[in-house]
């Protein structure tokens, strides 16, 4: 029963300039980047990733040393590169196959490092290597603060990902100041990329394998992709949202798979939809696991999960808490009991690492599943979907996903649940007459009482003026007339 009409704008809301969060222009730009590899879509910018995996003091420098002063190899300096320290290793990795690397190494020549007991005589102390995988493609010889810098140039044969390493030989790291300098990565279109510092340097861009999976068959969607012909299709879509349909087709089977992609002018997020739909004329094999998030997030540091608890009508309901992600830890959630979708948590997740972060969403009115797992070299694997699928689709039979939903930020978690919010006003949230709509205020009450108690109530309601937008008759309307 409605028992008022209020008319309520909201331009009292802030702007998203108004509360602009640390490094939001960054944040767009991964978002950007992120989305384009994420939907493979040509043209899409080339970029070099940077990830400090392991260093033996101090941490991993820009265009500086590990002292943050100018790389320099035997007298010479060096404008561009990567400062740090025995023993080391740093992981580059590419948004396209990688054709060649070439840059200068050797120990970083400043005052602490010559003056350094350690580092007197001419004995060399490191031996920088480059590998892709556990395969050495290239190392020095040993080199000390007074040797020639060793020039690195190799053909990488097509590789997405090298390790640069770095180690001291005489079990001595004091004062073992290693520098990598000039790399540059040539890329199989020509390109020449340079490591480009930035909060977001160490986060891996999705490349030969999609953010999400599913199996067919038995066979995993990271096999099978790769080998069906693919179209995408761009169009604009509601208040400025640019859309991206990537559509995936078993020349065998006839199934086809889709993604259908949003990015949003002014916000980190990027949020998409998986279709599933048999244009062929037998039943698909058998597809299960479909999980529409599947992706790595690096983690060296420490790693926090920000989470909600669901609504069992319990003291606690929506109980913020922060959870601690160990190496070799795992957090797994659904939803709720019988389809209940925040029963049990909230569909919102925020994984924070160091100072930056991605907030996941789950957008489905039914029985999902998030799981978080940390390995221990440095990443979590986020995985999000419906909780159990398997299935088999007959022929012209569709089906959807879970919408999923990823905002990516730095700075205060705080400034990033705002700039969700922000978000969902903007482009979720329902709108009148072009302001957003404000949820009615509701008496809620219990079905399970007498129709003369509810007359009874709503007669005192309008008595007192009360401003109530609706009766809400709950659970109990089966109990007395």
């Amino acid at each position: 029963m409605k028992t008022s009409d209020r008319s309520v704008n909201s331009e009292w809301l802030p702007k998203l300039s108004d509360l602009r969060p640390a490094n939001i222009d960054e944040a767009l730009r991964f978002t950007r980047e992120w989305a384009a590899a994420a939907a493979g879509v040509p043209g899409a910018p080339s970029v070099l990733n940077v990830a400090c995996r392991k260093q033996g003091w101090g941490r991993m420098y820009f265009d500086r040393s590990i002292v943050q002063q100018p790389l320099k190899l035997a007298g010479r300096v060096f404008a561009h590169g990567l400062g740090t320290h025995a023993d080391g290793e740093i992981v580059l990795r590419a948004n396209q196959p990688i054709k060649a690397l070439r840059a200068w190494v050797g120990m970083d020549d400043n005052e602490d490092a010559r003056g350094h007991e350690s580092n007197k005589g001419s004995a060399g102390r490191l031996v920088f290597a480059v590998l892709s995988g556990d395969k050495e493609l290239w190392h020095s010889p040993a080199l000390g603060v007074a040797s020639e810098p060793a020039r690195v140039e190799l053909a990488a044969g097509g590789v997405r990902e090298l390790r640069l390493t770095v180690r001291e030989i005489n079990g001595n790291i004091a004062r073992a100041h290693a520098d990598w300098a000039d790399v540059e990565v040539e890329l199989v279109d020509g390109t020449v990329v340079r490591p480009v510092d930035g909060v977001f340097a160490d986060q891996q861009l999705p490349a030969d394998v999609q953010p999400f999976s599913f199996k067919l068959g038995g066979r995993p969607s990271s096999e099978l992709l790769p080998g069906w012909p693919v179209t995408r299709k761009s169009r604009a879509g509601a208040d400025g949202a640019a859309v991206q349909v990537v559509t995936w087709r078993d020349p065998q089977s006839g199934l086809e798979c889709e993604m259908e992609q949003q990015t949003f002018a002014g916000f980190p997020a990027v949020e998409w939809v998986m279709r599933f739909r048999n244009t062929g004329k037998k039943d698909t094999s058998l597809i299960e696991d479909i999980r529409p998030l599947d992706m790595a997030w690096a983690a060296t540091g420490d790693a926090q999960l920000r989470r909600s608890v669901g609504s069992q009508c319990r003291v606690m309901d929506f109980q913020y808490q922060v959870d601690p992600l160990a190496a070799g830890q795992a957090i797994s959630m659904v939803g709720g009991g019988g389809g209940r979708p925040s029963e049990y948590w909230l569909p919102f997740f925020n994984l924070q690492t160091g100072g930056t972060g991605a907030i996941t969403a789950v957008g489905w009115s039914g029985q999902w599943a998030a799981d978080y797992a940390r390995d221990g070299a440095g990443g979590v694997r986020i995985r999000a979907g419906q909780e159990l699928t398997r299935l088999v689709l007959h022929p012209g039979e569709e089906i959807r996903t879970p919408r999923i939903a990823l905002l990516f930020w730095s700075g205060d978690p705080q400034a990033s649940h705002n700039t969700l919010r922000r978000f969902i006003l903007a482009h979720h949230a329902p709108k009148t007459d072009g302001h957003t709509a404000v949820a009615p205020v509701c008496a809620a009450t219990w079905g399970g009482m007498e129709s003369v108690c509810h007359l009874q109530q709503i007669a005192d309601i309008r008595a007192h003026k009360l401003a109530y937008d609706y009766y809400w008759i709950d659970a109990g309307w089966y109990g007395p007339a």
